[in-house]
């Protein structure tokens, strides 16, 4: 088959949704089928470019359209590329903000008319509307009204084929907009690389762990930035009690790019817990040495707030390294909690090869070819 991705910005390592769409159009192109993925508001280049990017060992056909060029133009220049290579799926990778600076592509149905609504479209819904939850501001509320509307709205419009979004609460808000949905979980970004005894046991014995007292010490593990609604307090006061307990001690372990505020907080939990468990903070490394990392852990914790797991590329990497992931409480509620609890655990019970770039791929074809499989239940 042939498949035309659109998408925000395709820049490698600075959009989890444009990496998404190469991971997965690389595995599309191994498996036989013909890719092309197009960026319609990339910020990260002043002029277009169209060509090839190397993604995971495979050159994945790439069209970059630049924010600066005027944006009917840049949706006639997709609409001219989808003429040229005639996809078989039209695959809209949706986030309000991709499209839109201020997350209000108001204009969105009449540019994707330019594309081509008689197309077979397939929508993922990465991210949602503002203010959906009971204690969400007022102007997130506002925000959230018009991209809900904004939303109903393409979807009447396109009518597509498939609709999915990674996490059981995406999936019960647009069905209570009467948006069919279906659940298409993320894979690992990160591939399970082979090990590297060099750089493990250096590292460890910079903590001070060697072969002979590994079973002493408890390892946690953070990957990726942590957020203003992370909660690894509550985690870390829990995880601390029972090691202690245990008469172990205990290492947290951060690796991957931390913003100014994912800094300040991984310093402020440092200040607060210092004294009863080492820190570390390894940054920006490699995807090898981050597999390495990982393999190294004990447990993995989620600075994701559980209701939206589904949805973190994170906690799916996490689960290919076969990691206990550890989900802090938050003090957010919703009305469907147990539901939302129920199906975490399922998420927490998936083997680790279904967490595979490969095997997500297959469910994805899947999807697209059987209509039995959508009307089943998910996964």
């Amino acid at each position: 088959m042939k498949f035309l991705f659109i998408c925000g910005s395709l820049e490698p390592g600075r959009d989890g949704v444009g990496d998404y769409v190469q991971h997965l159009s690389a595995e599309l192109i191994r498996k036989g089928h013909e890719v092309m993925a197009v960026a319609i508001n990339d910020r990260h280049i002043k002029t277009e470019f169209r060509g090839v990017q190397a993604f995971t060992g495979t050159e994945v056909p790439v069209l970059r359209l630049p924010s600066v060029i005027p944006e009917k133009q840049r949706y006639m220049e997709v609409k001219s590329c989808r003429e040229d290579f005639r996809p078989d799926w039209i695959s809209l990778q949706f986030v309000p903000y991709s499209f839109h600076n201020k997350g209000l592509p108001y204009q969105l149905n009449h540019l994707l008319k330019l594309i081509g609504r008689e197309q077979r479209w397939h929508i993922m819904f990465h991210e949602l509307w503002l203010g959906f939850s009971s204690n969400s501001p007022m102007k997130d509320r506002i925000i959230g009204f018009l991209q809900r509307s904004i939303i109903s709205r393409f979807v009447d419009f396109l009518k597509p084929e498939l609709i999915t979004t990674s996490n059981l609460l995406y999936k019960k808000l647009l069905e209570s907009n009467d948006i069919r949905t279906v659940i298409l979980p993320l894979f690992s970004n990160i591939p399970v690389a082979p090990r590297d005894d060099q750089f493990t046991n250096g590292f460890l014995a910079k903590i001070g762990i060697n072969s002979t007292n590994r079973k002493e010490w408890r390892l946690f593990g953070i990957f990726g930035n942590i957020y203003p609604d992370s909660s690894l307090d509550n985690a870390i006061d829990e995880q601390l009690e029972i090691t202690e307990k245990l008469g172990l001690k205990s290492a947290f372990i951060g690796v991957g790019n931390l913003n100014v505020f994912g800094l300040n907080e991984f310093n402020r939990l440092e200040n607060k817990y210092g004294k009863r468990m080492t820190f570390i903070h390894l940054g920006i490394q490699s995807q090898e040495k981050i597999s390495n990392v990982l393999r190294m852990l004990d447990y993995g914790i989620s600075c994701t707030p559980s209701e939206h797991i589904g949805k973190s590329g994170v906690f799916a990497t996490m689960k290919l390294h076969g990691l206990p992931v550890i989900l802090p409480k938050h003090d957010y509620e919703r009305d469907n909690d147990e539901e939302t609890q129920h199906y975490n655990d399922y998420f927490m019970k998936r083997p680790a090869y279904t967490w595979e770039v490969s095997y997500v791929t297959d469910y994805y074809i899947r999807l697209l070819t059987d209509k039995n499989v959508i009307n089943k239940s998910i996964l």
